[in-house]
């Protein structure tokens, strides 16, 4: 299968090579691995689709944390750089679609991701020869379809063709069962690379700030966590007696206060001390307490 590979911003390639072509694409094309280890180099003739582990009937265009994982657990020597994503497909007609695909990409998954598109139907002939077409540009790219026009013998034309995409990021899943009103924290859930559902903005993704929550619903382990799952614990009322943790390394002392706002399990809180009325910003860790690390 030939392969390329465009690097944003720019195009890194292995020691001695130019920007690849339409040829076919090994890893040493499309990364600056040093110090160069045997390992590495017999690897360089390996198809990047066979060494990213990635499905050889799609394109694909990959974050870059998702890239360095995939390399180094695969290749001996550390990676050096990889562009902030790669897109690898068949033909310039793909790598027009993942670079829309790719600066469209939700915010909140960071560097950690990568998309698959396949083709459902044929491209026109002239577009997929691509002889004496000019003007190739893609108009739309939804879930489904993709509309583009080019121009060809003179004339603007105007074309679209199905296909799917399907996006994969690292986000939150229950790593036990849930129940109803059960608190949850750090040690009940896991992140982890997923098939991501149309709607993203409710999932929590690696990043996010999850103070602990109650679960409004049961969920079994391996269930992506919803927003819609998961409800803010108040732990702290404005105006009620709290007792102020201070800690400063081992050694703790813990003073009666009164909160001056109210506060969510895990969120940063205002507090007076009841003698004195010096006021201090803590993080509220459970029912009327307020912790407040010192320098």
């Amino acid at each position: 299968m030939a392969l390329t590979a465009y690097l944003r911003p720019k195009v890194m390639v292995g020691e001695g090579s130019d920007r690849p072509t339409w040829d076919e694409l090994t890893v040493a094309d499309i990364v600056d691995l040093l110090p160069a280890s045997e390992a590495t180099r017999q690897a360089g003739g390996t198809l990047a689709t066979e060494l990213l582990g990635l499905e050889p009937d799609a394109a694909t265009v990959i974050g870059a944390e998702t890239m360095r994982a995939r390399l180094n657990a695969t290749l001996a020597g550390p990676l050096v750089v990889v562009g902030d994503w790669t897109a690898i497909a068949t033909h310039g007609f793909l790598h027009q679609v993942l670079h829309r695909l790719a600066d469209r990409r939700p915010a909140g998954l960071g560097d950690q991701w990568r998309m698959e598109l396949r083709l459902l139907e044929p491209l026109p002939a002239a577009v997929d020869g691509q002889r004496g077409v000019a003007r190739l540009r893609i108009t739309e790219v939804a879930n489904d379809q993709i509309r583009f026009s080019y121009l060809a013998q003179g004339r603007i034309r105007h074309g679209s063709v199905r296909a799917s995409v399907d996006r994969y990021g690292v986000v939150a899943a229950a790593l036990v069962d849930i129940r109803p009103g059960d608190l949850v924290d750090a040690e009940m859930v896991q992140f982890e690379e997923r098939l991501l559902p149309l709607a993203l903005s409710e999932l929590y993704f690696q990043g996010d700030r999850m103070p602990r929550l109650e679960a409004t619903r049961a969920l079994r382990a391996g269930e992506l966590l919803s927003r819609d799952h998961l409800r803010a614990v108040r732990a702290v009322s404005a105006g009620e007696e709290v007792m102020l943790r201070f800690a400063r390394g081992a050694v703790e002392v813990t003073l009666p206060g009164r909160a001056t706002q109210s506060a969510n399990l895990g969120a940063l809180v205002r507090a007076r001390i009841s003698l004195g009325g010096e006021v201090f910003t803590g993080v509220a860790i459970a029912e009327g307490e307020v912790l407040i690390e010192l320098p």
